[in-house]
């Protein structure tokens, strides 16, 4: 994919109803490490690592994910608290931004939740 300025990407999030505080751009997909002395001895194994799971990379990516999904939690709850007045989304569908959903969803009393 070509690199989409953050101008396009508010122009898009715009377009998808979504604007201003409700927006939040986080450049790359990893994220800090815990600075802990008990993790000092697996970061330490896995610089050396072969295997991509063990690897020091497999690892900033997992922490990149899971951050950038309290991000996204976290303005999910802030749109509940504030326009939503309280009320909960019934449910939230979290999908890659590289997926294209070619049909509609099925209405939600269909879905077995």
């Amino acid at each position: 994919f070509e690199e989409a300025s953050e101008a396009a990407l508010r122009e898009a999030a715009e377009h998808l109803g979504a604007s201003g505080a409700r927006v939040k751009i986080l450049e790359g997909p990893n994220a800090e490490l815990p600075r802990c002395e008990s993790y000092a001895e697996n970061y330490a194994a896995r610089k050396g690592a072969k295997g991509h799971v063990e690897s020091m990379e497999h690892l900033y990516s997992l922490a990149g994910q899971l951050s950038h999904r309290e991000g996204c939690m976290s303005l999910i709850r802030q749109e509940e608290r504030g326009r939503r007045k309280g009320k909960q989304f019934q449910v939230v569908v979290m999908i890659r931004a590289d997926i294209t959903v070619y049909f509609s969803f099925k209405p939600i009393c269909m879905y077995g939740f």
